[in-house]
């Protein structure tokens, strides 16, 4: 099961975790995506399909690429006119 927020866990017990190898990734801020009113507390990346966030507002968002998303409207619009002859070349 799947939840966000405090665990059960009581804070006096210990929790012992080995260390595990840990690799490290550098991160650069490129945007930002303005949604949230308070901090995202994770978020998962779907390659093609975008980007699920989660925050601490309670809200989740579910963010698309925008150029990719503009370029399936625009070929399903051209498809479209194309079906229907609406779609004449200019000569």
């Amino acid at each position: 099961m799947w939840g966000f927020g405090k665990t059960n866990k009581q804070a006096s017990q210990p929790v012992k975790k080995q260390q595990e190898n840990v690799t490290s990734c550098l991160l650069e801020l490129v945007g930002d995506l303005i949604g949230h009113s308070s901090s995202v507390e994770m978020f998962l990346y779907f390659e093609d399909h975008g980007l699920v966030t989660c925050s601490a507002d309670h809200l989740i968002i579910l963010w698309k690429n925008g150029e990719r998303e503009s370029r399936l409207r625009s070929l399903k619009l051209f498809q479209k006119l194309e079906e229907n002859g609406d779609l004449y070349l200019a000569v």
